[in-house]
């Protein structure tokens, strides 16, 4: 499945990762299902792109892919830096 994600975090909901899809659909998951984010801080978490149809956090070395959210699989959804 071939989505574009634009990442989003509104800052009324610390505690959720979310993004909006190009199809006009916004997906959230807990925040706590990814670690490497909750324990950032607010401005490593602020500081993210849009890599295909993934969120990057590039101070974190973070890629979280949307195909994994919209199978309602958020260990999948981590993706692994390239070389390692």
């Amino acid at each position: 499945m071939q989505t574009t994600a634009h990442h989003h975090r509104s800052g009324h909901h610390d505690a959720l990762l979310g993004f909006h899809l190009e199809d006009g659909r916004f997906i959230s998951v807990p925040l706590d299902f990814y670690p490497t984010l909750a324990l950032a801080t607010p401005s490593e978490r602020a500081r993210s792109r849009v890599n295909g149809s993934s969120g990057f956090w590039p101070d974190l070395d973070a890629d979280i892919g949307v195909d994994g959210l919209l199978c309602r699989c958020p260990r999948a959804s981590l993706l692994r830096p390239q070389g390692r």
